[in-house]
């Protein structure tokens, strides 16, 4: 089993917006997040001793503890996913590497913990 302490995410994923000459934009807010965070993740995988990327199935369990219940709760997985890719955790978040996803929600101090167990 292996757990990691996401940063607790600036926001649901966000739909990209595309502007005039085509390109895709996200909120800056959600663009900071995933820089910031990649570094850290990566801190914690090191420090497990982990050989990334993950590209083995994993059943992945999410609990999101937030003082809002705004969004839906696989927009804050699809953040929480993206930023495990971006950071190299994961080779990607496609059913063949998290064939099985466990999300949960509740009121409190705004974290996020994330829990990767191999499968087979």
């Amino acid at each position: 089993m292996i757990t990691f302490d996401v940063p607790y995410p600036a926001c649901p994923k966000p739909r990209p917006r595309f502007v005039r000459n085509g390109w895709a934009h996200l909120p800056p807010k959600y663009v900071h997040w995933k820089r910031e965070s990649a570094p850290l993740l990566v801190a914690q995988a090191k420090a497990q001793n982990l050989q990334i990327p993950i590209s083995d199935p994993h059943s992945v369990e999410i609990l999101l503890i937030s003082p809002s219940c705004r969004g839906d709760i696989d927009n804050w997985c699809g953040s929480v996913f993206d930023v495990l890719v971006q950071a190299g955790i994961l080779v990607d978040d496609n059913l063949k590497v998290l064939p099985e996803l466990t999300a949960r929600w509740k009121r409190g101090v705004p974290s996020c913990t994330v829990t990767l167990t191999p499968i087979g």
